[in-house]
């Protein structure tokens, strides 16, 4: 770890102000990703039996 006492804004100016820097962020579309662990949305039925009576 590097420290030079600058902030993490200045860094991040920093870093945008650079032409040559290679390009980063999602691309040219977002994709979404929904992991339902507990299956709440993909199978229904299970939500309703583990609800107690």
């Amino acid at each position: 770890m590097i420290r030079d006492g600058k902030t993490a804004k200045q860094l991040f100016e920093e870093l945008m102000a650079n032409p040559a820097r290679k390009k980063f962020g999602f691309g040219e579309k977002l994709d979404i990703l929904n992991v339902d662990f507990q299956q709440a949305y993909t199978r229904a039925y299970l939500a309703s039996e583990s609800l107690p009576a």
